[in-house]
């Protein structure tokens, strides 16, 4: 009989490790499981950061050089030898300047560039006017946004095709 006791004993004793070590052994893939889902939530969150980043940058240059394009450089060098180029990156396909006046009835804007000369700006059926990544129309620039325009001189007419409108800059 106390075999019998002993034998039941040690079953006991086997089953109650072998459910200790199941439960273990349930707790450890538990475990695993949620740090896999927990790296990959990291990972994600990772390259999302990342990739936010990139496009932010990207962003930041591609309005840096609206403006190195348009507006020529900051400053002119100290020292010239020669006269050749005396107003340097003068674009004439390209403007950059502050709205002065807004003449929808004749369908003109009228802005003062970086050396504070007024140039009209004659808008057709074609141009093309954003703010940010929205179309509007000529009614919704107001005086004071900075505008960049891309156009062609015909007839001593500046003629718009595109005009990006941007935010007041101080220059």
């Amino acid at each position: 009989m106390t075999d019998n006791k002993e034998l039941n004993q040690e079953k006991e004793i086997e089953k109650n490790s072998k459910n200790s070590f199941l439960k273990k052994l349930k707790n450890l893939k538990l475990i695993i499981l949620f740090l896999i889902w927990f790296i990959s939530i990291l990972f994600s969150f990772g390259l999302g950061f990342k990739l936010g980043t990139k496009k932010a940058l990207l962003s930041s240059s591609w309005f840096k050089d609206y403006q190195r394009m348009f507006l020529g450089p900051a400053k002119k060098p100290p020292f010239k030898p020669f006269h050749f180029f005396e107003d340097e990156l003068i674009n004439h396909f390209g403007l950059f300047g502050e709205v002065i006046k807004n003449d929808i009835l004749n369908s003109q804007i009228i802005i003062k560039d970086n050396n504070n000369l007024e140039k009209v700006i004659k808008i057709t059926q074609e141009t093309i006017i954003l703010k940010f990544r929205e179309k509007i129309d000529q009614a919704q620039i107001k005086e004071g946004e900075q505008i960049m325009v891309i156009s062609s001189s015909e007839n001593n007419e500046i003629k718009a095709k595109f005009i990006r409108v941007f935010p007041k800059i101080k220059l």
